[in-house]
């Protein structure tokens, strides 16, 4: 019988505590929306923000790994390669909407097919439709092919192109020459070039090496007149250093690759010591 009593008075309590809060928290939720109606207050609603970067932002990922060699002669060589990535970040908000039920921005894509002829008075008169024509690009297309009115087009696709007479044509145009080039462009070639080798000279002196014996061996091996086409290292080579005519430097010392870059027959009693360079870039 006992034990039935405390049972209920037990669920008594709880109830009455339960009914106590409930009441409390409507008498809160009354007493906020009360003041909310007197003060003028509102609830937050926000709507959804994007995070817009200025123009030309990036997100970049680089790697890089370096590597120390200390070299018996010369100062210590740090040689590095480095790995980078990069993600343009949103400049442009409208990219969140482009792919939604919204009214899309006309683009290069979004062209009319057709063609609408209109009266003096603006009254559509006829639709013609429109086809864009083909524009065959000419670095991607058949050359070297003469006109010929005898053959079909698969005939004229089977031909063989002469590639080695395409390039040599090409190395004929005016545009390649020097001499075509304007006062400007052989300047800012020459300034380039100049930097360039200093900065080759600084590399091969920490190898202990004569660097600017070198670069000047260089330049004296590029101004001979190949009678082959060279490998890619050697070609490559060869446009580093062949070093434009322009007008005089101001030091004596950046003169000295104007005359070096004269075609020699032994470049190698003018600037002894990087044969061996030589040699490993000729294999």
């Amino acid at each position: 019988m006992n034990s039935y009593f405390s049972y209920f008075v037990t669920f008594l309590v709880l109830q009455t505590v339960i009914s106590e809060n409930v009441i409390r928290d409507n008498e809160n939720n009354t007493t906020n929306e009360f003041h909310e109606e007197n003060e003028g207050s509102r609830a937050l609603s926000r709507r959804k923000r994007f995070v817009i970067f200025p123009d030309g932002s990036s997100l970049q990922l680089v790697f890089c790994c370096q590597t120390m060699a200390l070299i018996p002669i010369g100062d210590i060589f740090l040689f590095g390669s480095t790995l980078g990535l990069a993600w343009n970040l949103p400049t442009d908000p409208s990219i969140f909407t482009n792919l939604k039920e919204y009214e899309r921005p006309l683009r290069r894509n979004d062209v009319v097919k057709t063609i609408n002829y209109l009266d003096e008075d603006g009254h559509l008169i006829a639709k013609v439709p429109y086809k864009k024509r083909i524009i065959v690009n000419p670095a991607f297309a058949k050359r070297s092919i003469e006109d010929d009115d005898t053959l079909s087009f698969k005939e004229k696709l089977k031909l063989k192109i002469d590639r080695k007479k395409m390039h040599e044509r090409h190395l004929k145009l005016d545009y390649l020459k020097a001499q075509h080039l304007d006062k400007n462009s052989i300047e800012f070639h020459r300034s380039n070039r100049v930097d360039l080798y200093e900065k080759i000279e600084k590399l091969l002196s920490a190898t202990g090496r004569d660097g600017r014996q070198c670069v000047l061996y260089r330049l004296c091996e590029a101004a001979k007149r190949p009678t082959s086409q060279g490998t890619f290292i050697q070609e490559f080579f060869r446009a580093v250093f062949t070093f434009p005519k322009g007008e005089e430097f101001q030091y004596d010392e950046l003169n000295e690759y104007d005359t070096a870059h004269v075609e020699s027959d032994d470049c190698s009693a003018r600037y002894p010591g990087c044969e061996d360079l030589h040699e490993s870039i000729s294999m």
